[in-house]
């Protein structure tokens, strides 16, 4: 069973005696306490299911209620058992969420509108078909009761993630340089054996074929 609609649930395949819990907050930037809640409530009443529980959470490890609201529905998770959590960085896959990171770099090159770089940021992005084979493999291979970074194995700095939509929109980005940005390394040492082929140009192929 796949419980949500969004770019992760949409590339979820159903497996057997599993509820795969990809429903929630979609904008990382929410600070309503109500939204929070209501999602909180719509999870407690999914844990009640029966059946070995995948919950889809967030890499990031930053200082905000969105992040703290994820790890607090991942103790919810962790107090019924029989789950997997699986924490996810920057997602590429089509989704009309405009609050995403990728979505949001495009739609601003797109209408040549000028958005904030801190180019010693670096992010983790991942193809949301990778996800579901690794999320698989996971189920597979029997994962139960715990959490796993489900990521790529390398991650990009900003100013190459924006070169990378540039060169798909064929025009520069208009971007605003500040100092600093965050580059937090995670660890995939336990999805070592997915199968899944990350070849020197996974950013740049993600990109083409999720954007194009």
């Amino acid at each position: 069973m796949i419980v949500g609609s969004g770019l992760v649930a949409s590339a979820m395949s159903d497996y057997p005696g599993v509820i795969q819990y990809a429903a929630g907050v979609s904008n990382s930037s929410c600070t309503d306490a109500d939204e929070f809640q209501r999602d909180k409530d719509r999870l407690k009443a999914g844990l009640l299911r029966p059946g070995r529980f995948v919950y889809f959470s967030t890499c990031s490890e930053t200082d905000s209620p969105y992040v703290a609201h994820k790890r607090e529905c991942e103790a919810m998770v962790r107090e019924r058992g029989d789950y997997l959590i699986c924490r996810l960085p920057i997602v590429a896959g089509t989704t009309t969420n405009p609050h995403t990171l990728l979505n949001l770099i495009q739609d601003r090159i797109a209408r040549s509108e000028a958005f904030a770089l801190w180019p010693d940021a670096r992010r983790n992005v991942i193809d949301v078909i990778d996800i579901r084979a690794i999320v698989q493999w996971l189920l597979r291979c029997g994962a139960s009761n715990e959490t796993v970074n489900v990521a790529a194995p390398m991650d990009y700095s900003m100013i190459e993630i924006v070169a990378a939509f540039e060169q798909l929109a064929g025009k520069p980005a208009r971007v605003r340089i500040h100092a600093g940005g965050s580059a937090d390394k995670i660890d995939v040492s336990r999805i070592e054996g997915a199968g899944v082929h990350w070849g020197r140009d996974y950013l740049e192929s993600v990109i083409w074929k999720r954007y194009r």
